[in-house]
């Protein structure tokens, strides 16, 4: 757990979305010996942080479905809002109105799941987002 904290907390500094990405692999690895709903919350942690620095929509959209992958799993609050956030900030910067507005879905089948204050505000954001007049 300690090592899995180490290498989401080294996410937070690190400036390359790739390099994110990779270092949140490097907890999946932890997870194939270990794979509680603890190390996958770092991981999830790990891919949103990438999301914040990934140029592209596109790939902060893939990164949020990586996370999808973890609830698969670990289907928790947890790390749903870190999907949810991951899924938010691919509606940022998304050119098409229609992607922006399936993000947003995306994230209200999660407020469907795991109806927490936390991701009813990230979904509000999505839908504001989603509805704003450059998408």
């Amino acid at each position: 757990m300690e090592q899995a904290t180490a290498l989401m907390n080294a996410t937070v500094v690190e400036p390359s979305a790739a390099e994110r990405a990779r270092l949140a692999n490097e907890i999946g690895k932890l997870r194939e010996r270990h794979d509680t709903a603890d190390i996958a919350l770092e991981q999830a942690t790990a891919l949103m942080n990438a999301t914040v620095v990934e140029p592209s929509a596109a790939g902060r959209a893939r990164l949020a479905n990586e996370i999808g992958k973890l609830r698969e799993r670990h289907d928790t609050a947890e790390i749903a809002l870190e999907q949810a956030k991951a899924l938010y900030n691919a509606t940022v910067g998304e050119p098409s109105a229609a992607e922006s507005a399936r993000l947003a879905n995306e994230i209200g089948k999660l407020r469907e799941r795991h109806d927490t204050a936390e991701i009813a505000e990230v979904h509000q954001r999505a839908l504001d987002a989603a509805r704003r007049p450059d998408a």
